[in-house]
Formats: structure tokens, C-alpha cells, sequence
């Protein structure tokens, strides 16, 4: 096998924005959200969530 190659988690992602250099960050579900982002190191609270959650969440919020 190849060892230059990226391996992608299967299944779903959550989805980060960075608001420092405006990249996209992808982990999968059960893995937290960056302390700080992988690409310009910029600090946990300019990162942001894009796509709902699909999972957990107070009780009230589920539809």
C-alpha cells in the first residue's frame, strides 16, 4: 500500500469553519471539536460549527 496516501474516516463528519483562514475542518463524530485549527493554528473559539448535529443535543431541540 502506499504510504503517501490521506486515509478518510468513513462514515459522517462533523464540519468546522475556521474564521481566521476560512478552511473547512472535518472530524468524525465522537471526536471533539480543534482546540485550534489544524491548517493556521488559530485558536478554538474562531472555529465554528456548519452542519446541525445529528446526534446528542438537549432533548427540547429534537424535532
Amino acid at each position: 500500500m502506499g504510504q503517501g496516501k490521506i486515509r478518510r474516516p468513513l462514515g459522517p463528519l462533523k464540519k468546522f469553519l475556521c474564521r481566521a483562514c476560512g478552511r473547512i475542518i472535518e472530524v468524525p463524530y465522537g471526536v471533539p471539536k480543534p482546540m485550534t485549527c489544524p491548517y493556521c493554528g488559530a485558536p478554538g473559539f474562531m472555529i465554528h460549527r456548519l452542519n446541525a448535529g445529528g446526534r446528542g443535543g438537549p432533548p427540547w431541540a429534537k424535532g
